[in-house]
């Protein structure tokens, strides 16, 4: 494993902790206070969207990123596409935890901010960084 791959382990550690702390955040809120839920409205349903946003965004754009041509910029290589791609699908699949807060904090339902929760810890746990590009290749276009 190269050293780009441990930066990136080390991101998605970062990710999946604050995932547990937002989700140990929200028991610990419903616990202390009662669950106060206001059912599903129009901000529940706004916030799922955008969870759901979250969570399919990060791998279609991750494909995007590695389709594109070298020929269109040359201020990118396949490299750091690659890395922000990698990046970009950590972010998405932690906004999508991060929703699930948000659900719970304007008083949403707790079992749909759960359902976020795990959504965005499966991302976070089945997400592997591939064969990084060559660097000698990367090189080359700048």
């Amino acid at each position: 494993m190269g050293r780009v791959q441990r930066q990136l382990r080390l991101m998605q550690i970062g990710c999946f902790s604050v995932l547990v702390a937002c989700a140990v955040l929200a028991h610990w809120q419903a616990r202390e206070n009662g669950s106060s839920s206001n059912g599903i409205g129009t901000v529940s349903i706004l916030v799922i969207l955008l969870a759901l946003w979250s969570a399919t965004s990060g791998f279609t754009l991750q494909r995007k990123l590695q389709r594109r041509s070298q020929s269109k910029s040359s201020k990118t290589t396949p490299f750091t596409r690659w890395r922000a791609g990698h990046i970009f699908r950590l972010w998405s699949a932690t906004a999508c935890g991060l929703w699930g807060l948000v659900l719970f904090e304007f008083h949403g339902l707790l079992w749909i901010a759960d359902v976020l929760f795990g959504v965005a810890i499966l991302l976070m746990l089945i997400w592997k960084p591939d064969a990084a590009p060559d660097l000698g290749e990367a090189s080359v276009g700048q």
